[in-house]
């Protein structure tokens, strides 16, 4: 049984998990979030006794991400050449990164349209052949 601030905590198998090997038992919190921050407790407990863990605080802090690398203030492509645009970010955590076309989210799953993740924290959105009506203003959200 594990406990957030003395409260019983839900282990969901996906993002919270506790792992038991060689008499060991870990609780395993993947892609912290702010509100994870609390103290835990691991009680285990069998038909003879049961014992407590020592509290074990957790500490999340948020690692404030930069562009290295932005994208340019303008771009000129020839007609049915590919539109590449590129961003590079600089930090350890891995940003989830997100296209737009002015207001509008790019849809990724499109056929014609490409993002690709380089291993320098380089972004790219890439779209095979350049129409007019491509001429818009695209960003990136990280």
């Amino acid at each position: 049984m594990v406990k957030k601030n003395g409260q019983p905590f839900e282990i969901d198998n996906k993002r919270r998990k506790t792992i038991e090997k060689d008499d060991v038992c870990s609780l395993i919190i993947d892609s912290t979030q702010l509100d994870d921050k609390a103290s835990y407790t691991l009680k285990a407990i069998n038909k003879d006794d049961e014992i407590e863990s020592p509290k074990m605080t957790l500490n999340v802090i948020v690692i404030q991400l930069k562009i290295k690398t932005d994208l340019p203030a303008t771009l000129t492509v020839p007609k049915d050449e590919p539109i590449i645009l590129t961003i590079q970010t600089d930090g350890k955590s891995k940003p989830q990164v997100k296209w737009f076309k002015e207001n509008d989210e790019i849809l990724t799953n499109q056929p014609d349209v490409k993002v690709v993740e380089e291993g320098d924290n380089t972004y790219k959105l890439i779209i095979d052949k350049a129409t007019e009506k491509d001429q818009e203003e695209y960003s990136a959200l990280i």
